[in-house]
């Protein structure tokens, strides 16, 4: 059970990460993103957010130990312009997702919803997972975020996740939690 609640933990960031997207601008393509305004710039390739703040969790109260930072998150990056298409890496049963965000000067921000089905792990729970990202770049291919990541029960019966039988379980649903990090190309 323990390991099936990491992942789940896994699941809704990973998940939140992938949801953070959706917004888009008509910007022209080009090849990177390095404007004459002085903005860093953001270019193709693997990028590692490490999450290593969680300012705000009312899905799991102290003395639960959730979620456990520092925590990495992988992602491969297309930049085409302004728009950033951002890809995670899969990991164990959880597939990967992929987001968009916006690049507007050292900016990057996005928001969006997902669901995450887990009846494949044999739980009858989807659970609906909406995320925003807010990023600014702080060097070439480097940037600090705050994702803000909200949690609810979509359908099925999620209950089995929630109490304090186990530590990982969370503390109620719906819930929400903030997380901040930085990501860099390498």
């Amino acid at each position: 059970m323990k390991a099936f609640q990491l992942a789940l933990f896994a699941s809704i960031v990973v998940l939140a990460a992938a949801c953070s997207g959706g917004s888009s601008s008509s910007s022209p393509a080009s090849s990177d993103d390095d404007d004459d305004d002085g903005s860093f710039k953001l270019g193709n390739g693997h990028y590692a957010f490490v999450i290593d703040n969680v300012p705000s969790d009312n899905c799991w109260a102290e003395p639960k130990t959730l979620p456990e930072v520092p925590m990495t998150i992988g992602a491969t990056f297309t930049v085409n312009g302004n728009d950033v298409t951002i890809v995670t890496d899969a990991s164990g049963s959880i597939p990967s997702q992929t987001m968009n965000l916006v690049k507007n000067g050292n900016n990057l921000t996005g928001g969006g919803s997902g669901l995450a089905d887990l009846n494949e792990q044999g739980i009858n729970c989807v659970l609906d997972v909406g995320g925003t990202f807010d990023g600014v770049m702080t060097a070439e291919d480097k940037f600090d975020a705050t994702m803000a990541i909200d949690v609810a029960e979509s359908t099925g019966d999620c209950s089995l996740l929630v109490g304090s039988f186990l530590p990982e379980q969370v503390d109620q649903l719906p819930c929400d939690l903030e997380l901040e990090g930085a990501g860099e190309k390498g």
